[in-house]
């Protein structure tokens, strides 16, 4: 997706997870564009944006969004985008939301995957598990992971997308 998004900069990239923001998840840092991109910085801020004021947004959807503790539903997520962009099909918006849909979603497998195999080290299986409970490429976390993988798989598939 981001390969195609048609974007000059990683749409994923910006609300991936990373050392430099330690204990932020894609849904934290997709509302944190949200506030960003709408010129407010603060939950009160977005509630009270002029644009958004008709909708009567509710407070606490808000602040589940911003502790990323509850991806924003794309039927509530519509109407703010409209309001917004005037436009309810805003690409930019959209390409995030999905970047941080599939980033929490790889993140959660990859985390089970992790977790899960931890009862297997030292079993005969343990083996069969590689590379889990450890993280591909010697990576100690999921984020490491990401941030170390997520340039080689955007490059590659960039120059698929241009037909190299």
């Amino acid at each position: 997706m981001d390969a195609e998004a048609g974007e000059s900069e990683s749409v994923a990239l910006s609300v991936m997870p990373s050392a430099a923001q330690p204990g932020t998840n894609p849904t934290q840092l997709f509302f944190k564009y949200l506030l960003k991109e709408s010129g407010v910085s603060t939950i009160q801020a977005l509630v009270e944006h002029e644009r958004l004021r008709p909708l009567e947004l509710e407070l606490s959807t808000l602040k589940q969004w911003s502790a990323g503790r509850h991806h924003p539903d794309r039927v509530w997520l519509l109407p703010i985008v409209k309001a917004l962009w005037g436009d309810a099909d805003y690409s930019p918006t959209w390409n995030r939301y999905r970047a941080a849909k599939y980033l929490n979603y790889i993140g959660y497998l990859a985390q089970t995957a992790a977790t899960r195999a931890q009862k297997f080290v030292g079993s005969a299986n343990e083996s069969l598990l590689w590379p889990w409970p450890a993280y591909p490429f010697g990576s100690a976390c999921f984020e490491d992971w990401v941030a170390a993988r997520y340039p080689v798989w955007l490059r590659y598939h960039r120059q698929r997308a241009a037909g190299g």
